[in-house]
């Protein structure tokens, strides 16, 4: 049975080899056979008869985490016209005889309490075979420019193009399905301007998000990523330049090197968005803290609370952190915070980030070496790359390797330093225990669990989270992880002072002849 403006049956019955009613679809939406109070084995007038009484729920208005996508396309005449319907996850029909449009599944939806969070992006959506075939050979058939896809299709390719564009273009070329190209997609992107400063429609953004979920609570990221240095004339600006609000005494005539983005991020990721960012050269401290503290101010009067600031180890954020925090001399230990100006309530807690950190002791590792410019030692033994080194030698020629190490662990270039993995690779558990059972190398297999065993304690996940202040990975990290590092620097100073007198003692001695 059809509709005349419908382009898929308002009825279809499948039945299979043994004469028993297989399916029964809806407009394009599957309904369970119990449900439509019809006997398998009914013949096809029958039950024709009986679903002719019954109509389709119409839904609800509402579109949230649990809600499924029911798609009606009909013909406008030139045209496919697309509605969407959105349906409770226990959907089905109804008898028209009860003078209520909405099944009680959804009717209970409907009225369920929004307090319940959901994500957007987790909608479910729910084709039916026959428009999938159908959009499916409309797009094959079709020219790539006249090609059309649904906004959940898009929406899909582009998280699956961001997890992996080497997947993506694989699918895209084996022709297994047929997906926007990556222009397309970078168009979806780009739909915001790229603009300097603070970003207008994110702001935006963030109010409808807190709209619909009230308060939440965030924290800021910063970090810097190199670009290359070059002019492009755009809209008939001249594109570039260091932004005046980075510069250094406002003096914007050189070309930028850099770019600056500040990130918020919600605990629950209800908001992940980029809010701001600059192009820059060389940022000053104070420069960051101006534009974070306008930040925050725009945040927190759109009830988003601020809770933490995280950036990676640069010498310029470690003096942004004491330009925040009013410390000069930023401690070894306890909690290192900075008033918050909206709220004297609650502090802006002044976080590193420990991806950046780990990554920065996997590079002060591989410059260490006997002999060098940096030579690492502890109690007397050696904490040198060579190590690492001549661990992967041994791994290479077994066939069953204990440790992930590679080529791109061992020779480093500019590029690979930057990817966390590769160090979270060098220091970890696998590599401390393989070092443990080589001669000479007890000095670097303690570096190398040492920060195995922070890496995993600061990067716990929600499968084994720090609940209370009284865990023993707390403890761990406060008496004897920064206690061997203090002890380490106390150590160093030590030794340092021994050569500062020796070398005097040697041009005392050496005048005096």
């Amino acid at each position: 049975m059809r509709k005349d403006d419908y382009c898929v049956p308002s009825i279809r019955v499948e039945y299979g080899e043994d004469g028993a009613m297989q399916s029964a679809h809806f407009s394009g939406w599957k309904v369970e056979i119990a449900k439509l109070g019809v006997d398998r084995c009914d013949t096809l007038n029958s039950v024709l008869d009986k679903l002719g009484k019954l109509e389709l729920c119409c839904g609800i208005d509402r579109r949230d985490g649990s809600t499924l996508v029911h798609p009606v396309l009909s013909w406008g005449g030139d045209k496919i016209n697309i509605k969407n319907i959105y349906r409770s996850t226990s959907c089905s029909t109804i008898d028209v005889s009860i003078g209520c449009p909405m099944c009680s599944s959804c009717m209970s939806e409907q009225f369920k309490n929004d307090e319940e969070e959901h994500h957007p992006s987790q909608v479910m959506l729910q084709v039916d075979d026959t428009v999938h075939d159908m959009i499916k050979l409309a797009n094959s058939n079709a020219h790539p420019s006249s090609r059309r896809y649904h906004p959940d299709v898009i929406r899909w390719a582009m998280e699956l193009y961001c997890r992996s564009p080497s997947a993506y273009d694989h699918l895209r070329t084996s022709q297994v399905l047929t997906l926007p190209s990556p222009s397309t997609l970078n168009r979806y992107r780009n739909v915001i301007p790229p603009q300097s400063g603070i970003n207008k429609l994110a702001l935006k953004e963030m109010e409808r998000v807190i709209k619909d979920k009230g308060s939440l609570i965030g924290f800021v990221a910063l970090d810097e990523m190199k670009v290359r240095e070059n002019l492009v004339c755009r809209n008939g600006k001249l594109i570039g330049f260091v932004d005046k609000e980075m510069a250094r005494n406002g003096n914007n005539d050189q070309l930028a090197s850099h770019i600056l983005v500040f990130y918020v991020r919600t605990v629950k990721r209800d908001l992940s968005i980029p809010l701001a960012w600059y192009a820059t050269r060389n940022s000053p401290a104070s420069k960051l803290c101006r534009v974070f503290w306008e930040l925050l101010i725009e945040c927190e009067s759109r009830s988003v609370k601020i809770l933490a600031v995280i950036a990676d180890g640069h010498s310029t954020n470690r003096r942004f952190f004491q330009l925040l925090s009013g410390n000069l001399e930023l401690p070894c230990d306890g909690v290192l915070f900075a008033p918050n100006i909206c709220d004297s309530d609650r502090n802006i807690y002044l976080c590193s980030d420990p991806s950046h950190l780990i990554k920065t002791v996997r590079n002060s590792l591989y410059a260490s070496k006997v002999g060098g410019k940096k030579h690492m030692r502890r109690g007397g033994q050696d904490i040198v790359w060579r190590h690492i080194k001549d661990l992967y030698m041994q791994e290479s020629v077994q066939v069953l390797g204990r440790t992930r190490l590679s080529p791109s662990h061992v020779e480093l270039t500019p590029y690979s330093k930057m990817k966390v993995n590769l160090a979270t690779d060098v220091l970890s558990w696998n590599v401390g225990q393989c070092l443990k059972t080589m001669n000479g190398t007890n000095g670097t297999a303690k570096f190398v669990l040492m920060f195995a065993k922070w890496y995993e304690i600061v990067n716990c996940s929600c499968n084994c989270p720090i609940r209370c202040v009284d865990d023993d990975r707390l403890s761990w990290l406060k008496n004897d992880f920064i206690g061997s590092l203090l002890e380490w620097e106390v150590s160093c100073i030590f030794c340092m002072v021994l050569f500062n007198m020796i070398t005097i003692s040697k041009k005392i001695y050496n005048h005096s002849i």
